[in-house]
């Protein structure tokens, strides 16, 4: 080959061989200490230069990278879905680590972005990762074909591979692809046809070293360390997040626990109370009623005499009836599950309260006028509903005047019943429209007779409320007041 002489500069990197310069001579020559130390020189100054200039090169590409990282995790931390953050955040998504194309599996279902292989691909190679690769946080390929061969079906697309695994159970995994790119290889010295085809046993040194090219399928660009850095960043990112997630959780289940103990305890003394009014007020209640009424009976007869006993009737009905009113309460909130739902006719349920009611109008001289329909059937319990429906029927009473007619219909559409009653007396006052149904926040006389509201208005909204339904309450024009109860209808029987 004409070659006699020959020298050769290193150019090291970390320690070890990056580069070598090789000069030649055709005739022998011996070179001087001074000229291989200044060669040796120059070869350490090449290896500076170089490796600063790739540091720099990185430093550039990693800060690059950096930003799209971050956009991604901003996504990921504003939405806490990672297939929403990569729908809608397809730049970073891709630009983070250099890809072409991306998915997200999880559980067998998968999310794309860019064009990737097959939805059934994707899958399939997330269940060979977590079957082969289980064990690396982060796997990395420029030719996935050699570890995966069912992979060579969408090569062309997808030959690099860099997936970083989110969680084994279920087994979860976001995943970059990088499509196949051609590449020539330059060789210096051209083999022989046996050489190539494997069968020339031994080589031996070259006779030529003219350029022998060879074209290198199935491979990608390959993922640099930084590439790689950045992915291990991410799958870092998104698992402290969601570990951050899982801690507040944790916090506010301690903190719903020592709630839920609390409310036990509440619940605890609700019952108390409900033993407390049960026995301990209303027995001793009864006691100073009884003497009121013997007390009452030795008294003359005379307007007077029967003004104190209306007087007296009125009361002792009052506060039984408040009390009454506050065990029932308390025992809705407290001992809901006693009162299972079922399906009852709404318009039987009508017909009980109005018995029920039938005394109570009389005193007062009202009537009532029922134009309903046959309202189907509705969920609830039929004591309460009977009860609600009955306490909403008294208030219509107190709003009236003797002698007037309170007007009961019903409609129904869209699947809820609704049934209205309406007075014709005076309007009620607008500011206690608004807190009509609140605990004894009517507390003051409606009406002529002095008759307030009590307990009942709270009552009935709450056992109505109770059954997935409501209370209506308006002035009507020119006068009295509607107020209507709505129900979901039921088909059931």
């Amino acid at each position: 080959m004409g070659t006699m002489s020959s020298m050769s500069i290193s150019i090291l990197r970390d320690g070890e061989l990056w580069e070598l310069v090789s000069c030649h001579n055709a005739s022998p020559r011996t070179i001087s200490c001074e000229t291989r130390t200044a060669c040796e020189f120059v070869g350490k100054l090449l290896s500076l230069q170089m490796v600063s200039a790739e540091q720099r090169e990185i430093a550039s590409h990693r800060a690059q990278l950096k930003t799209h990282e971050n956009g991604l995790l901003r996504n990921f931390a504003c939405s806490g879905n990672l297939a929403q953050a990569l729908a809608v955040n397809e730049e970073d998504v891709l630009a983070s680590t250099g890809a072409q194309r991306a998915a997200f599996v999880r559980n067998g279902e998968c999310t794309l972005v860019g064009r990737t292989p097959l939805g059934r691909d994707v899958v399939q190679l997330a269940r060979w990762l977590f079957a082969e690769r289980a064990s690396d946080p982060v796997f990395q390929t420029d030719a996935i074909q050699k570890d995966c061969p069912e992979a060579r079906d969408y090569d062309a697309v997808a030959s690099g591979v860099l997936a970083i695994s989110l969680s084994r159970v279920p087994p979860s995994y976001l995943i970059w692809f990088r499509p196949e790119v051609a590449q020539t290889a330059r060789w210096a010295g051209e083999l022989t046809e046996e050489q190539q085809a494997g069968k020339a046993g031994a080589i031996n040194p070259h006779r030529s070293f003219n350029v022998w090219r060879q074209e290198l399928r199935g491979k990608s660009l390959p993922w640099s360390p930084v590439e790689v850095e950045t992915a291990s960043n991410v799958r870092f990112g998104i698992l402290n997040f969601v570990l951050r997630i899982a801690e507040e959780k944790a916090e506010l289940n301690v903190g719903l626990e020592r709630l839920q103990t609390r409310l036990k305890i509440l619940d605890k003394s609700k019952s108390e109370f409900l033993n407390l009014i049960s026995h301990e007020l209303r027995t001793p209640l009864n006691g100073i009623l009884g003497v009121g009424e013997l007390l009452l009976g030795d008294l003359k007869e005379g307007p007077e005499e029967a003004e104190f006993r209306d007087m007296f009737d009125q009361s002792r009905r009052r506060i039984l009836a408040i009390i009454d009113d506050a065990l029932l309460l308390t025992q809705i909130e407290v001992e809901a599950e006693k009162f299972a739902s079922r399906p009852i006719t709404l318009q039987a349920t009508l017909r009980a309260a109005l018995d029920q009611t039938a005394d109570f109008a009389q005193s007062h001289g009202i009537r009532f006028h029922q134009g309903c329909n046959d309202l189907g059937f509705v969920l609830a319990e039929e004591n309460l509903l009977t009860k609600a429906i009955g306490s909403m029927l008294e208030i219509a009473v107190k709003l009236s005047r003797s002698g007037d007619t309170v007007n009961i219909s019903s409609t129904s559409a869209g699947g809820t019943c609704h049934l209205a009653m309406e007075t014709i007396g005076a309007h009620m006052p607008t500011v206690e429209l608004g807190r009509f149904f609140d605990l004894f926040s009517v507390s003051q006389p409606i009406t002529a007779r002095g008759d307030d509201l009590g307990l009942t208005a709270p009552v009935a909204y709450r056992i109505v409320s109770r059954f997935g339904g409501s209370i209506s309450v308006e002035n009507r024009e020119p006068f009295g007041v509607r107020m209507t109860i709505s129900l979901k209808c039921t088909s059931e029987q």
